[in-house]
């Protein structure tokens, strides 16, 4: 039986981060001020195998509250995220963040906005992506940040009378985050909006952890890679103003010290179809 590699990983930091916590350093910034809280539910799995973060997405059942308008049309909600990674220092003083508290935060838009352009301008923040979706309320929209990594999975032999022939079948690992929303109206005046979000993130070791096996009958071993992978999911439900952001997040990032969070804002938009575009 084959020993289980060590996961002291740069890629697995939730190893690590899970069992650091320490004061944040003084800063030079404001920490926001959180208009309200939501209660999140994480869950996270180390796996010896690829996992799709599509797979991850979506994990609820639910009737969003949906305002149709007089023609029996849903309203489009314009969806922006900003994805960040940042160290633990700089999430505990700018975001108020502590190490093993995930946590969804309403916060107001415009402050956090110039908050995050100081952060990613003194390089203290990382920015991942900044695409936007939009979709009909009571609808399910997704953004997602992946790459493909393809590695050896299994071998197949065929047995002629004097040889014998090993085909590789190559899998596909991917490595990245996935943003799953539903929104929904709640409020008289339309402009609260209700969202149900989830974030998603599979993070792949590298290098791919390969191991060499002889097929019966051959010469020479053939390599088996075997996937390594972190998988982390974070969800909540959230009343959102035009005016306001929820900060979603604390997923450990790549590096021990390193923690992603996903910024998203969400206003109703008049006269325009439901189609995604990316920054």
């Amino acid at each position: 039986m084959r020993p289980i590699p060590a996961v002291s990983l740069p890629a697995l930091g939730l190893l690590v981060a899970l069992g650091s916590c320490r004061a944040a350093s003084p800063t030079t910034y404001a920490t926001l001020q959180t208009r309200a809280s939501a209660p999140v539910t994480y869950h996270a799995e180390l796996t010896s195998h690829a996992v799709r973060v599509g797979d991850l997405g979506a994990q609820w059942s639910s009737e969003m509250p949906v305002d149709a308008s007089a023609d029996g049309d849903a309203p489009v909600v314009d969806v922006r995220l900003r994805m960040i990674s940042l160290p633990f220092d700089v999430a505990a003083g700018a975001l108020g963040y502590r190490t093993h508290g995930k946590q969804a935060i309403v916060v107001d838009r415009a402050a956090t906005e110039r908050l995050i352009e100081q952060l990613v301008a003194e390089g203290r923040a990382t920015e991942l992506s900044a695409p936007r979706l939009a979709t009909y309320a009571g609808q399910t929209g997704s953004l997602s940040i992946t790459n493909q990594i393809a590695y050896i999975e299994s071998f197949r032999v065929d047995a002629t009378d004097d040889q014998l022939i090993a085909d590789p079948n190559v899998g596909v690992a991917e490595d990245g985050m996935l943003l799953t929303v539903e929104p929904g109206f709640v409020g008289p005046d339309g402009d609260t909006i209700e969202l149900m979000l989830e974030l998603a993130s599979v993070q792949l070791a590298r290098p791919i952890e390969s191991i060499e096996a002889r097929i019966p009958g051959a010469t020479m071993p053939v390599t088996l890679q075997t996937p390594l992978s972190m998988s982390q999911r974070l969800a909540t439900l959230v009343r959102l103003a035009p005016d306001e952001a929820v900060v979603l997040g604390g997923l450990a990032g790549r590096e021990a010290d390193e923690f992603v969070f996903a910024i998203v804002t969400a206003e109703r938009l008049v006269g325009e179809p439901a189609t995604a575009a990316a920054k």
